[in-house]
C-alpha cells in the first residue's frame, strides 16, 4: 500500500479498513454460537472473543504493518518473524484528501 498507492489512495484504503475493523468488532460483540456452525468453516482460527474486545476502547484509527517471515530452505520451518509499522491512520487527524466517497461502508 505504502509503495503502490498515492497518499489519497492510502487514506481511502485506511478509512475502508477502519470501517471493516469496526464491522468485525460489532460482529464479535453480537456473535452467537451459530456463527461457528456454518459450512464450510473459514480458515481463520484466530478470532477475537467478546472478552478480548472489551479491553479496547472504540476504534479510532488503524495501523498498517509490514511483516517479514523467513522460512528454512525447504519451507518446513519458520526461522524468524519481524514486523514494522508502515503507517498509521487516525480518524481525528486532518488529511489533505477530500472525504472518501468511492467505497461503501
Amino acid at each position: 500500500m505504502a509503495e503502490e498507492y498515492s497518499n489519497c489512495e492510502s487514506i481511502e484504503a485506511m478509512e475502508y479498513l477502519l470501517r471493516r475493523a469496526r464491522a468485525y468488532r460489532n460482529s464479535v460483540e453480537q456473535r452467537s454460537i451459530l456463527a461457528f456452525t456454518r459450512f464450510p468453516p473459514h480458515g481463520l482460527d484466530d478470532w477475537w472473543t467478546k472478552k478480548e474486545i472489551k479491553q479496547y476502547a472504540k476504534f479510532t484509527g488503524i495501523r498498517l504493518y509490514a511483516r517479514k517471515i523467513v522460512s528454512s530452505e525447504d519451507g518446513t520451518a519458520i526461522k524468524s518473524v519481524s514486523e514494522r509499522m508502515v503507517t498509521e491512520y487516525r480518524e481525528s487527524s486532518e488529511h489533505e484528501c477530500p472525504e472518501v466517497t468511492g467505497i461503501g461502508g
